[in-house]
């Protein structure tokens, strides 16, 4: 990515009742938009863009990420007894 100066950076701040899912949130959103950097210190989840990038769309992106985490992990216990259920 390009120098310092040329970033754009924003926080997004993370309930607790996401934070177990933040790491796949952002291996997922960095997997989807290779020209951003994300971190997270605990509260947040910095986002670095590039000057050509909207940050807002990239802020929506990674909020949508961190959502769709929430549910596959709170969701993944029904699915398998579903699956069991259905093919068993």
């Amino acid at each position: 990515m390009s120098e310092d100066s040329d970033m754009n950076v924003s926080r997004l701040s993370v309930p607790d009742e996401l934070k177990p899912v933040v790491a796949l949130a952002i291996t997922r959103a960095q997997y989807l938009f290779p020209e951003i950097e994300l971190s997270f210190d605990g509260e947040n989840i910095e986002i670095r863009t590039g000057p050509s990038v909207d940050p807002e769309n990239i802020i929506r992106q990674v909020r949508y990420t961190l959502y769709r985490e929430h549910c596959a992990k709170r969701d993944a216990s029904f699915r398998s007894v579903m699956t069991q259920a259905l093919f068993t």
